[in-house]
């Protein structure tokens, strides 16, 4: 596979330190023209997507229950779209498919909106390439009727990857971890991590594409810090028991939920527990709003997230790098290889972001940027120098090698420009509750 020099196009709408307000910028995901000659310009020709198997992964979380969640929450529809045409103009893929696992209790069908796949559906009529929108969930839960879907798709269609002792979640694992993910069924995570093994429920639609370009929404994130290319490939794992997010108990506790030791806290997490293997069942909904309510009031305090949303949370970073491992050098027969095994890019959606509780209750952010990258790590930290945040604090990235770095290329508007310029168009956004620690001197 050929080998390319790390790099990051980013494409800005603004005017210099003019910067657009929120209705301009909510004008430009309505302008397909403008889009599209940002989406050239950032792209060039970088990728040939002719005879190629094309996998377009938005970020897709949840459906829109506020006004502002069309353009802080999720890729705009709009981009996909635009991105879809442009591949479609220039070249001949074999096909397309977008397709990512959202929140387990999120409704598709809200948002999954008719106009979009309508005008999916007319690109394919007009080039006659077929593209195919895909859930990737296994499991969805309605939490209003209690009423829990599974197997919404084969397990045939996954492949479930043992990362073993190669995983990042391997140092911080000891027989006795519990590692969990909200609102899901702690037994079944124990089946898929402990010592030495670590499985993950990875949709075959990853191995069996040439090319994959993700699709995030630039945004801060309760658990990791930020969200980008990297966290964005948590939705190649169609069922979220394998997905760690957090370990039980304090961090004094040998957990990292919340900071300290809190026996209180610790025997609410229990009953959470408890209650989270009878989804589905009667008076599940009642146990849980019961227990959520008296973790938030009667043991509230400023940094007491009950999904460990903190910047003390030494998991969920793990995880994510798992499964960039396996995108990156993961086999169709479940081994790692030293060698990529496809091409990986991602097209970040930052003309609108997302501040404050991201990722799934984010403030509207004027960022007015897209960003183009063969290279998630390096992404990330723009994306981090683009937010004012401290690259430092931020676990997914912390690490990034400085070679990486230094021997990258960025460009802004077709202009090569050095990593100290990101400053010239950057905002200063408002970090997840937890994370002050990105943003403040201490």
């Amino acid at each position: 596979m050929e080998k390319h020099n790390t790099y990051v196009n980013i494409h800005s709408f603004n005017d210099g330190q003019n910067r657009k307000s929120f209705n301009e910028l909510m004008g430009i995901y309505q302008n397909e023209e403008l889009l599209l000659s940002a989406i050239q310009e950032i792209m060039g020709n970088r990728i040939d997507f002719n005879d190629k198997r094309v996998l377009l992964k938005p970020n897709w979380v949840l459906h829109d229950r506020r006004e502002s969640d069309e353009y802080a929450l999720c890729t705009h529809p709009k981009v996909i779209i635009a991105v879809s045409r442009y591949i479609l103009m220039h070249f001949r893929p074999k096909t397309i498919t977008i397709g990512d696992a959202p929140l387990q209790d999120c409704l598709w069908d809200k948002m999954i909106k008719k106009p979009f796949t309508e005008e999916i559906k007319k690109l394919a009529d007009n080039f006659d390439i077929p593209i195919n929108i895909k859930d990737y969930r296994r499991v969805s839960m309605n939490f209003s009727k209690n009423k829990l879907t599974e197997n919404k798709a084969p397990l045939s269609d996954y492949l479930i990857f043992d990362v073993g002792r190669r995983s990042a979640l391997e140092p911080i694992t000891l027989e006795k971890t519990q590692f969990r993910v909200t609102n899901y069924d702690p037994s079944r995570m124990k089946e898929a991590h402990g010592k030495g093994y670590h499985k993950y429920c990875i949709t075959k639609d990853i191995f069996e594409h040439d090319i994959i370009i993700t699709l995030p929404k630039i945004k801060t994130h309760q658990k990791a810090g930020i969200t980008g290319a990297l966290k964005i490939l948590v939705g190649i794992n169609g069922d979220k028991d394998f997905l760690p997010h957090h370990r039980k108990g304090g961090d004094k506790m040998g957990g990292d939920c919340y900071p300290g030791k809190n026996r209180l806290k610790y025997a609410t997490e229990s009953f959470l527990d408890l209650i989270n293997k009878h989804r589905g069942k009667p008076l599940y909904n009642m146990l849980r709003i019961g227990a959520v309510a008296f973790w938030k009031y009667a043991l509230f305090t400023p940094t007491n997230y009950i999904g460990a949303a903190w910047y003390g949370n030494d998991t969920c970073w793990r995880m994510v790098s798992d499964l960039n491992l396996i995108a990156k050098y993961g086999t169709s027969n479940g081994n790692i290889l030293t060698e990529e095994q496809r091409e990986i890019f991602s097209l970040s959606d930052g003309i609108i972001g997302g501040q404050g509780n991201g990722p799934l209750n984010p403030e509207p952010l004027n960022l007015g940027v897209m960003l183009f990258s063969n290279n998630a790590y390096l992404n990330d930290y723009v994306i981090s120098k683009l937010l004012t945040l401290k690259t430092e604090r931020i676990p997914l990235i912390r690490d990034l090698d400085n070679n990486t770095i230094l021997g990258s290329k960025i460009t802004l508007n077709n202009s090569e420009i050095r990593h100290e310029d990101l400053t010239r168009i950057a905002v200063k956004a408002k970090p997840a509750p937890g994370w002050e620690i990105l943003t403040t001197t201490q």
